[in-house]
């Protein structure tokens, strides 16, 4: 909440001055001076006021016993970044190193600061309201929510625009008078697709594009934010150096979509990499926790059971607390989940399917890519039915799938200012990177979950039985087509004689990239990367990862198929 600072006795000035402002004391920033027409047009307003009573990790307190802070915390640390990040780009210090840098008169500010000053003086309006209204649009647990495969939810930021443009229900919030005090009175539609990542670029002028890319970008004000104050409340011993980061953030030209965006100088790449495995090691034990991913459904199950007896609606669900939703809850037949989790009564993962293993039918990995909520609902009863026979309710049964469209690595992205100049990408710098992408694919697993009174008597039959047809389950209710000989027999026919030449030699030995191109006639490594991306598709050859090497190997599963029928062109 906000708290005045008084002093008995100061100057006439300093009462003046602290009247354009209040003070927030954050355990993180230390004090953060919010202007009085922020207060007045959003912080003292009912809408924002509910992200006080909103946690940020949702249920992950029940985990983390300290992980109590909010979304309002989160969105005033975003703002308070937001001026930092204005601040440190518009230094004085700043102008002298890229003076020094490129070896002129400090005085004459060089095109890179230039271009940076631009920028920000003509956004800074923009940028300050942006970061701290970006979470407007989060209901309870809608993280959590969003990334259950139980049900649809809205999107947090396409429910955010539409309560900036007025048009979500009642809401009423940021009226014209309210955007002309804080000089954006014909920025409204601007600043809705600005705090929605969602909404097509085309539709924004480049400096915003450019502050959308500020606030939510890879390492964006809302990610240096989240996973600084997630970290500390979580109690993880490596935060990152935030205001070290700020101080070497900049404004870089992104040619691949002809935009600009916030950056970093390559002081920071020991930083930027440290922050990756902070990001991994939170995703491992926080965000994808086994316990919260349990928790997760047991409240999407209630949530659907809730709106299915018409207890609640979505339009509603936004006017809610915690709490209030929690308590909304138990008016429904979702009661039982919410007593389940507070009794601490939680589900049990009885079969746990990894999609990556390299011995996973390719037909049954498609299937899960293509997944949506009504077919894992379809996926749920199939087990359930299957099931019967060992005494089990429907409701003992859950789905923990990872959703289609959660958050996809973008971190080997991101700009780095060489000291030469030259701008180059961070996956391109240091090699653990340039494959994070796999190690995070590696934590989306596939949960089947029974209750804990169904698996205490029929937990070891159930297991054995998904362990068995999981898979088999899998494609009947996608109906996708297992793959037979004839089918694998004709997918080959369909190959080139150089991917041919390739599975030929793989049916010997594992070989990386290099070693096939020298083998097949000295191709080069983009061109066997080419072929080698065609045989991963259909499955044919798998890829691991052996110390520093990558390897390729013919999948074991179509072994004696390709043995028997692919013939290396002469």
């Amino acid at each position: 909440m906000v708290l005045i600072m008084g002093v008995s006795s100061i100057e006439e000035s300093q009462v003046k001055a602290s009247s354009q402002f209040k003070i927030s004391r954050d355990l993180l920033y230390g004090d953060i001076r919010i202007p009085t027409r922020y207060l007045d047009c959003i912080v003292d307003t009912y809408q924002f006021q509910l992200l006080d009573w909103r946690r940020q990790l949702g249920t992950a307190h029940l985990i983390y016993r300290n992980a109590h802070h909010t979304r309002f915390e989160h969105s005033l640390g975003v703002f308070e970044l937001s001026r930092r990040f204005y601040t440190s780009i518009n230094s004085e210090e700043r102008n002298a190193y890229f003076a020094i840098r490129h070896d002129t008169d400090a005085s004459k500010v060089d095109s890179q600061v230039q271009r940076e000053r631009i920028a920000c003086f003509h956004n800074s309006n923009l940028l300050f309201v942006a970061a701290l209204i970006h979470d407007i649009g989060n209901y309870p647990f809608c993280h959590q929510l969003e990334r259950s495969m139980a049900l649809e939810m809205p999107n947090h930021e396409q429910t955010g625009s539409l309560i900036v443009r007025q048009a979500f229900g009642q809401v009423q919030f940021l009226g014209d008078s309210e955007l002309s005090r804080l000089g954006l009175s014909d920025k409204r539609d601007a600043l809705a697709d600005v705090i929605n990542t969602r909404a097509r670029s085309s539709s924004l002028s480049p400096d915003e594009v450019f502050v959308r890319n500020v606030i939510s970008g890879p390492y964006g004000l809302d990610f240096l934010d989240y996973i600084y104050r997630d970290s500390f409340y979580c109690g993880f011993s490596t935060r990152p150096a935030v205001d070290f980061l700020l101080d070497h953030a900049t404004i870089l030209f992104n040619a691949s979509n002809n935009s600009y965006e916030m950056g970093f100088t390559y002081h920071v790449l020991h930083e930027l990499v440290s922050l990756a495995y902070l990001r991994l090691d939170m995703e491992r034990k926080v965000y994808a926790n086994k316990t919260h991913k349990i928790i997760t459904e047991m409240l999407a199950q209630a949530v659907r059971l809730a709106i299915d007896d018409a207890r609640l609606n979505l339009n509603e669900i936004c006017s809610f607390t915690d709490d209030g939703l929690l308590e909304q809850l138990k008016l429904s037949r979702g009661h039982k989940f919410v007593q389940l989790i507070r009794s601490r009564k939680l589900y049990e993962v009885v079969h746990r399917f990894d999609a990556i293993r390299p011995d996973v039918n390719p037909s049954v990995r498609q299937a899960l890519r293509m997944l949506g909520p009504q077919q894992t609902e379809r996926l749920r009863k199939k087990i359930f039915e299957e099931l019967t026979d060992h005494s089990i309710d429907e409701d003992d049964i859950l789905l923990s799938f990872p959703h289609p469209e959660e958050r996809t690595c973008k971190e080997g992205d991101i700009l780095i200012l060489m000291e030469s100049g030259e701008v180059r990408r961070l996956n391109t710098l240091d090699p653990w990177i340039a494959r994070y992408e796999d190690d995070y694919q590696s934590l989306r697993k596939y949960l089947v979950l029974m209750s804990k009174d169904a698996f205490d008597k029929n937990g070891d039959k159930a297991k054995k039985v998904l362990q068995r047809n999981f898979q088999d389950w899998v494609l009947e209710t996608y109906g996708v087509e297992k793959l037979s000989p004839q089918t694998i027999n004709d997918k080959i026919r369909t190959l080139s004689d150089m991917q041919i030449k390739i599975l030929t030699l793989l049916l010997d030995k594992a070989l990386t990239a290099e070693e096939i191109g020298i083998r097949v006639g000295k191709k080069s490594r983009g061109t066997v990367l080419y072929h080698l991306q065609r045989l991963l598709e259909e499955g044919f050859v798998i890829k691991e990862r052996r110390g520093k090497k990558v390897i390729f190997t013919v999948n074991s599963q179509y072994a004696s198929y390709i043995s028997e029928n692919v013939h290396a062109p002469i």
